[in-house]
Order: structure tokens, then C-alpha cells, then sequence
């Protein structure tokens, strides 16, 4: 049996368009959450890979990550798609 892994990068992050959210966001280290944009290439993604029959989504525990990763799976026809952290 075969298999296709996808790959794919988080949306635009907060602190690539301020580029004082590290100093205002110090208890955050270095966790910032998705732009606007951000949201909307996670969103336009999802729409690409919604009738396909994604078994699971792994991601990091970042903020970022989970954010893009949610909203691909909010996409998912597959309302089975299960959304795994790892470190």
C-alpha cells in the first residue's frame, strides 16, 4: 500500500509584520499566532485538501502550527481527520 505524505508550513505569523511583538510578548518567548493573512493561507490550504482523504494531521505544539493545522482540518470533508501534537 502506498502512501503520500504532505508537507506544509504554517501561515504568516504576528511577528513578521510587528516586529515589536518579542518585546511586548515576553512571556510568549517565541510563540506568536497567526496574521490575518496567516489565517487565510491556512484557510486557502484546507480548501485545497478538503476532499481528499487525509488520515491525520501532525503538527508541533506551537501556536502557529496548531492554528493552521485546525483550520485545514475545519476544511476536511473527512470530519474523521485527527489533528496530532508533537513535540
Amino acid at each position: 500500500m502506498s502512501r503520500t505524505i504532505w508537507l506544509v508550513r504554517h501561515g504568516q505569523r504576528v511577528d513578521n509584520v510587528d516586529k515589536k511583538w518579542k518585546e511586548n510578548n515576553s512571556t510568549k518567548w517565541d510563540d506568536p499566532e497567526l496574521t490575518i493573512r496567516g489565517k487565510q493561507q491556512a484557510h486557502e490550504v484546507g480548501k485545497h485538501f478538503a476532499n481528499m482523504n487525509i488520515e491525520a494531521i501532525i503538527t508541533s505544539p506551537y501556536t502557529r502550527c496548531i492554528e493552521t493545522s485546525a483550520q485545514i482540518a475545519a476544511m476536511m470533508e473527512n470530519k474523521s481527520t485527527k489533528i496530532c501534537v508533537e513535540p
